[in-house]
């Protein structure tokens, strides 16, 4: 929810990281919110 597709506006690549005690789901539902706005 916190991120906002302008944020994307005009953006080719972005790298997503994460801490290693971040669970996968949150880590491929950010992914899945990216490739959507794309």
């Amino acid at each position: 929810d916190e991120l906002q597709s302008d944020w994307l506006n005009h953006i080719n690549k972005i790298g997503i990281t994460a801490g290693a005690s971040t669970p996968d789901w949150i880590i491929k539902e950010v992914f899945k919110q990216c490739q959507s706005r794309a």
